[in-house]
């Protein structure tokens, strides 16, 4: 997005366009996207102030926004609200279809990923289990424990759903296959509301 700096003459007829052509201010003034993201904002701030009310909730965005230097908490509250956890990886290698094989998630926001989800289909759309993964303590991994026997391990998908404090989603896919590499597919989806 090009954001023009303009000054006006004395006269006021003519615009000195200091850094981008007028075009851009143009662009930017008819963005269709600009009242949806106005209005994200707006519950980004909602969010900050709401959860600055709630000591528990207030200190963690203290910890988080001096660990990241910003000047204040609500800054802190309101830029979590407005990204999304990530997922760096989802390990398939120790998955061979038994009772007891381990899924990875490896994330980089291990503050801020509150809950992981996993869900394995076969290739045909049927579900073989679903639960939650356990994060390992101090550490950006999760580990999911498969429960249940799945003979058929090629084109099995892991589906690996991520949710932070404010509610922001991510969907990583990842395509078991015994022969080549996993293939990856990510998603991202806004707060819940």
């Amino acid at each position: 997005m090009a954001i023009s700096v303009v000054s006006w003459s004395a006269i006021g007829r003519s615009i000195t366009d200091l850094f981008f052509p007028p075009a851009s201010v143009a662009t930017l003034v008819n963005d269709d996207l600009q009242p949806a993201r106005l209005e994200r904002i707006q519950r980004a701030h909602l969010y900050a102030k709401e959860k600055l009310r709630d000591p528990v909730a207030s200190q963690y965005y203290a910890v988080i926004a001096k660990r990241l230097r910003y000047n204040h908490a609500f800054t802190a509250a309101v830029r979590d609200y407005l990204t999304h956890p990530s997922i760096e990886h989802v390990i398939t290698g120790r998955y061979s279809g038994k009772r007891g094989d381990q899924i990875i998630i490896e994330s980089v926001d291990y503050l801020k990923i509150e809950k992981v989800q996993v869900m394995m289909v076969h290739s045909n759309g049927k579900l073989i289990e679903h639960g939650s993964a356990i994060r390992h303590k101090g550490s950006t991994r999760w580990r999911y424990i498969c429960t249940v026997e799945n003979p058929i391990v090629d084109d099995t998908r892991v589906k690996v759903m991520v949710i932070d404090r404010p509610g922001n989603m991510t969907m990583k896919e990842v395509i078991v296959r015994c022969s080549e590499e996993n293939l990856n597919i990510e998603y991202r989806t806004p707060n819940k509301e």
